[in-house]
């Protein structure tokens, strides 16, 4: 991620066009299995492509290093029954990943030829509670009645909420199950009152879709919605356009990338790269008019991964995003920037100066992982006991994002705050040495991890 990023901060001189569309698309006659499997996003809810878990930004579950994200069952997981990887290759079938919509496609091709489906599956972008599954049966040939066999793979229960027993509700006329529970434990329970609320909205999804014998095609359309908020999510569900989602998703998508779309000419693979590398990066970023004020800030692993101990960072954020991601996000969409900053400034404060005591200093001690509330939650103890640095990383990507905005407003509201309890952090770690006449940083780790509990690493008192 950290190679693609550097890439896209290279090249942010070049046009702002779409170029070459092909290089939006992935395609490939084998499903990509493990951890080449896309991940999806809208800043809101993220998942890996036919996974049986949705994760919500921001909802974790376990205290302290057992923190991970809550995994949700994905019952927006709808699959073609002949393309269902798990069986193996299926070489009636192909995969897209079209990066300008915000989709994963699989296309069934009939091997008599008289009929082809394509399913559609994304998590929409201006309704960001919701998942959408479009199915579109096309006949190519013959007469008669097309039965398509769908099926949904939820997954077991989850380990992490609590879900009360299903509720039915009326949504614009169609009957839907509403499921509301809570997460099982909190991190910290001086700094989370309460365990977060998540709420699921789905329907019976039918096992056949049928194409009738007087129809060439036919549309089938599900919502399945995820969130904290109950009335949040059936808002959306009722407000959603059920003859055309892709409307909203493709006027929003195109807004995206007219921000976003940064083209590197000469190079294909360059340009697919920093593409990809975009991509992801939006993924993780609500849209403007649903950023809250103190958002969990962005992981590496994505907002689709991070829902088991020891994996894909659990889902926390680390300095990769002050370091790494915020340069570029400042650059292009400084509202998200001000968001994430609002997180450690504001949500992750308390935590970090709780950090901070624990250990004998002042000020604020920004943790190695951070989750819900700003507290150290890293399985690694070497990790969080000895990589400071991260704290002037956050401190550094406030100085870039003031260079470049020079948002005042928020630098009295929050940064002035943020600046001055991260030096008093920095203060209280440097040592006077008399033999030089300069202070020293003792006990730390830098980026290379290899070199340990060193003193004066070079990275940490430059950024420091």
């Amino acid at each position: 991620m950290r190679l693609l990023v550097v890439l896209l901060i290279q090249i942010t001189a070049c046009i702002l066009v779409a170029g070459n569309d092909n290089n939006f698309l992935f395609n490939s006659d084998r499903f990509p299995e493990n951890e080449a499997t896309p991940t999806l996003g809208n800043g809101v809810i993220g998942f890996v492509v036919h996974s049986d878990a949705v994760f919500l930004n921001g909802v974790f579950n376990g205290a302290r290093e057992r923190s991970c994200r809550a995994r949700i069952p994905n019952y927006a997981n709808l699959q073609l029954e002949t393309c269902d990887h798990r069986a193996g290759d299926q070489p009636q079938c192909s995969y897209q990943l079209d990066m300008r919509f915000g989709r994963f496609r699989t296309i069934y091709s009939d091997p008599a030829l008289r009929y082809r489906v394509v399913h559609d599956v994304y998590p929409h972008r201006f309704w960001p509670n919701v998942i959408v599954n479009q199915f579109r049966v096309q006949r190519l040939d013959g007469q008669g009645v097309i039965q398509v066999r769908m099926q949904q793979i939820a997954g077991a229960q989850s380990a992490d909420v609590t879900f009360d027993p299903a509720a039915q509700v009326d949504v614009n006329g169609e009957l839907y199950l509403v499921q509301c529970g809570r997460t099982n434990e909190v991190e910290d329970p001086l700094l989370q009152a309460v365990r977060t609320e998540v709420c699921v909205y789905y329907r019976d999804y039918p096992t056949v879709l049928e194409l009738p014998s007087d129809r060439t095609a036919h549309e089938f359309v599900f919502f399945t919605g995820f969130g904290t908020d109950r009335t949040a999510v059936l808002n959306q569900l009722r407000a959603i356009n059920p003859l055309f989602p892709h409307t909203a998703q493709t006027s929003e998508m195109n807004r995206l990338w007219e921000t976003w779309g940064i083209t590197a000419s000469g190079s294909e693979e360059l340009d697919r790269a920093i593409k990809a590398s975009a991509f992801h990066i939006i993924c993780n970023i609500p849209q403007d008019s649903t950023i809250t004020n103190q958002p969990i800030g962005t992981s590496p692993s994505g907002l689709g991964r991070g829902g088991s101990p020891g994996q894909d960072f659990q889902g926390h954020t680390h300095w990769d995003q002050d370091l790494w991601v915020l340069p570029v996000v400042t650059l292009l969409n400084p509202t998200a920037t001000r968001a994430m900053l609002r997180y450690r400034a504001g949500r992750a404060s308390l935590g970090a100066a709780t950090n901070a005591a624990d250990n004998g200093n002042e000020g604020w001690q920004y943790p190695w992982a951070s989750a819900q509330t700003g507290r150290e939650v890293s399985p690694s103890a070497d990790a969080a006991e000895l990589q400071h640095h991260v704290t002037a990383d956050v401190a550094f990507a406030t100085r870039l994002y003031l260079a470049a905005t020079n948002d005042l407003a928020w630098l009295r509201a929050e940064g002035c705050q943020l600046a001055y309890q991260t030096a008093k952090f920095w203060l209280n770690r440097a040592v006077y040495n008399e033999e030089t006449d300069k202070f020293d940083i003792h006990y730390v780790t830098g980026p290379d991890a290899s070199h340990r509990n060193v003193s004066n690493n070079a990275f940490t008192n430059v950024v420091a």
